[in-house]
């Protein structure tokens, strides 16, 4: 099956293509923050480790996502409110207005990688880390690879500085003022400029082994901290020539420091560490969960900035959330992004507006669609949710308890079922379905003992616990009808054909390892295999055929763990590893997307949106999942062409999915499309954007040509096209007519053999007398006496003129 692929804008898009998915809860998004920046007291800016960029311009009370780039490492705004983004490739963006808007500007030069790596994009061979905007115009870039690049008009051009032959690396660097800068590199070397990063000298050297300084700041030109390697931190008073150890052993984990003036400032770190001085850095006194011994495991604090002697904020990954403000100068501080656990299921009853999202923290719900979500009154923890309406909702928890709610989740209501045991203590109710509003089953263990299978007929209300000894183990309920269901048993399927009093295994091929079965209705069912395979049934379950989910290498993504089909040819699986398969051909063909961190999902504006849940809270919707594609190509202009050949150039952008094959297909635009296309292999070229790709075609080309081309490129087993566009070979250039030989005796050529014969051949002699007139490719000049002669050639509507001599 063939896919078409439309391409709307240009590759100097922002946003990736996993743009598509839409954030929806929480804001801030729960990813790890890497760098904080304030333009003022209400604005400020955020990079992610993901490579988002979050604005708030309220003082961090709400936030939003400004813009995408997978790549994005740094942000910085010089006094006026000028500001530049930088990624990692050396791509930089810039904001003449406080952030409100960017522009790109300019990319830094790639080095060709020095292996072909097929159809992704090759690795970058430099890498930039930081940026600093020293005024509206002058910016300096910082590489990892010792690359300092300067710029004094916005970043439009450049120019490179050096640090020294030996400098491999720039780990660390800062700016005190427009002219005055550090930068640290490997063996504790410290390097500084006084001319805005123009030039730099060796300013000392404060390493006993060869380590790293990882942290540079200065308060001003003379005060000054570094953190040698990962452990020391080291004071200046004299401008960074000579330095002292501090003794704090806490000290040793700072990552990232400020000063709201020569005395006030803030250090924060690895395992959650904060500390505050008062004394320009004298002293440092342990602050936040510091201060009580309480460090966090798991938490890291990445930036650090004030803006104003009393307010700071910070960023990292922590327990109080990613992004946290002190309104004094560190000694308390609140967090500002909402703690909202990780989700645990996602039901849109009847694929509408209304749904619910289950989380390991509470309950949310939205009647939009999942634009906005509102918090439950929810008191009792749950491992699955089911809604047989819009305002009856049942949760399986824990203690072998089912809460129930008929307003929408407003009151609750508790049922108590009995383990097989007698005690529900420690029973966790892990799989709960319900056939209609009136009949659905549970089912439950306490550590694979004391099993428990239940069925109520009242909606929820009442449960009857089931003893057969083929319940035991039920997990992934899905029943079609009151009395047939299905379920996975220690990786095995099963089913039942008399509401769950008896289970009987079925079997197929490829059914090892099953996780997960899913049902549209009594007739058509998907089961899918951690081997990832997926078994489709049309008959109810009687007959099953398999598809390998992966069809484009040896499966290293995750293995399958859900599977949730709209109807009967759009449905979704999802892994463990973060990764969706979707398909919209009943399962004939996949769209593999990786890294989107889900769990759980659900249909919801009718079944054209798809509703993604994952961890910490995370919620993000496509509204066209029958269309979206989780690619962007798009055909250029050929950078190269002649009458014969050319070199082909276009843009494909597949940042959460593998590309297995990339191609041209051309043809002449006269023919019957692309039915007798040539095609020729792609090669990737950095960097633009770190997508584009090239092909060429050294000949067979006609002159004076059109041709149709396109970008055809292959995904999991299944072809798809970029839009195509048509260029046009420039005619045939015919050489100038030349009279040889020249001396001679007699019959001169004057239009070679590859050109068209030449209309008129006129022979004058140097009087301007008319002596002899021809056509053809040359003429006789034997009957004519010695002397000089004049020969105008006329071929097609160009004129030209020649002079001969004759012996």
């Amino acid at each position: 099956m063939k896919f078409l692929l439309f391409v709307w804008g240009s590759w100097l898009l922002v946003f990736p293509v996993q743009a598509q998915w839409q954030w929806l809860n929480p804001y801030p998004n729960p990813y790890a923050n890497q760098v904080v920046r304030f333009v003022d007291a209400n604005r400020g800016f955020v990079v992610q480790s993901t490579g988002t960029l979050l604005r708030t311009d309220d003082a961090g009370q709400h936030w939003r996502e400004e813009r995408r780039d997978d790549n994005l490492v740094s942000v910085d705004f010089s006094r006026d409110g000028t500001g530049f983004l930088l990624n990692r490739a050396g791509v930089l963006w810039r904001s003449a207005d406080a952030g409100a808007t960017w522009v790109r500007v300019s990319a830094a030069p790639q080095p060709a990688p020095s292996a072909y790596y097929g159809p992704n994009p090759p690795p970058l061979q430099l890498t930039y880390a930081r940026v600093h905007a020293i005024s509206a115009d002058t910016v300096v870039e910082v590489g990892a690879n010792a690359t300092l690049r300067r710029s004094v008009n916005g970043g439009r051009t450049w120019t490179v500085a050096q640090l020294g032959p030996d400098v491999r690396d720039i780990s660390s660097s800062c700016f005190v003022s427009g002219r005055v800068g550090f930068v640290g590199a490997g063996g504790g070397r410290i390097y500084k400029t006084t001319d805005g990063g123009a030039t730099w000298a060796k300013r000392s050297e404060v390493s006993y082994e060869p380590s790293a300084i990882t942290l540079l700041y200065f308060l001003n030109s003379r005060v000054g901290f570094a953190r040698r390697g990962y452990r020391d931190l080291l004071r200046t008073a004299d401008g960074g020539l000579t330095w002292a150890l501090y003794t704090h052993s806490f000290l040793e984990g700072i990552v990232d420091m400020h000063f709201a003036n020569e005395r006030v400032g803030l250090a924060v770190g690895e395992y959650g560490v904060m500390y505050a001085t008062d004394s320009g850095g004298l002293s440092w006194t342990a602050v936040g969960a510091a201060a009580t011994g309480g460090l966090y495991g798991g938490t890291q604090w990445n930036g650090v900035r004030f803006t104003s002697p009393t307010d700071a904020y910070a960023v990292g990954q922590g327990r109080q959330g990613t992004i946290v403000r002190t309104t004094d100068a560190g000694r308390t501080w609140q967090g500002l992004s909402p703690l909202v656990g990780n989700v645990l299921d996602v039901v849109f009853p009847g694929h509408g507006l209304d749904g619910y999202a289950l989380t390991t923290n509470g309950l949310l719900k939205t009647g939009d669609g999942g634009d906005t979500w509102a918090v439950l009154p929810f008191g009792g923890s749950g491992n699955q949710l089911a809604c047989p309406d819009a305002r009856t909702l049942l949760v399986a928890g824990n203690s072998a308890q089912v809460h129930r709610s008929d307003d929408g989740g407003r009151t609750w209501t508790v049922a108590q079922l009995k383990p097989t045991l007698g005690t529900p203590y420690g029973v966790q109710l892990l799989s709960l379905c319900m056939v209609d509003t009136q009949t659905g089953y549970v089912s439950g263990d306490y550590n694979g003992l004391d099993q428990l299978f239940a069925r109520t007929t009242d909606g929820g209300r009442t449960w009857q616990t089931l003893t057969s000894a083929s319940a035991v183990g039920l997990r992934h309920l899905h029943f079609v009808s009151a009395s047939v269901g299905f379920a996975v048993r220690y990786g095995e399927l099963y089913t039942t054909r008399d509401g769950g009093q008896n289970w009987q295994s079925v079997n197929a091929p490829y059914f090892r390892s099953v996780a997960d079965v899913y049902f549209v209705d009594a007739q058509v069912g998907y089961v899918i295999g951690e081997e990832g395979y997926v078994q489709k049934t049309t008959d109810g379950g009687r007959t099953w055929a398999a598809t390998p989910l992966n069809r484009s290498r040896s499966y290293g993504s995750g293995h399958p763990a859900h599977v949730q089909f709209r109807d009967r040819e759009v449905g979704c699986v999802q892994d463990d590893n973060g990764s969706i398969f979707r398909t919209t051909d009943g399962g004939r063909t996949w769209l593999w997307e990786r890294d989107l961190g889900s769990q759980a999902m659900g249909y919801t504006q009718g079944g054209r949106a798809l509703v993604l849940g994952g961890g910490g809270g995370m919620l993000v919707r496509n509204a066209d999942i029958a269309g979206h594609v989780p690619f962007e190509g798009h055909v250029l202009t050929p950078v190269a062409l002649t009458d014969s050949s050319a070199l082909l150039a276009a843009t494909l952008r597949h940042p959460a999915c593998f590309v297995d094959s990339v191609g041209f297909e051309y043809a002449p635009a006269a023919g019957p499309g692309f039915v007798q296309a040539q095609t020729v292999a792609a090669f990737p070229v950095p960097w633009y954007g770190g997508d584009s790709v090239r092909a060429a075609v050294p000949r067979g080309l006609r002159p004076a040509t059109a041709y149709r081309m396109r970008l055809r490129f292959t995904h999991n087993g299944a072809r798809f096209y970029s839009a195509d566009t048509v260029f046009t070979t420039p005619a045939l250039v015919a050489p100038e007519p030349a009279a040889y030989p020249n001396p001679t005796t007699g019959y001169v050529r004057v239009v070679p053999p590859q050109s068209p014969p030449a209309t008129s051949i006129e022979v004058y002699s140097l009087q301007g007398r008319h002596v002899r007139h021809g056509s053809g490719r040359g003429i006789d000049l034997t009957s004519l006496p010695a002397g000089l002669y004049l020969l105008r050639v006329s071929v097609g509507n160009q004129v030209y003129r020649r002079r001969i001599e004759k012996h």
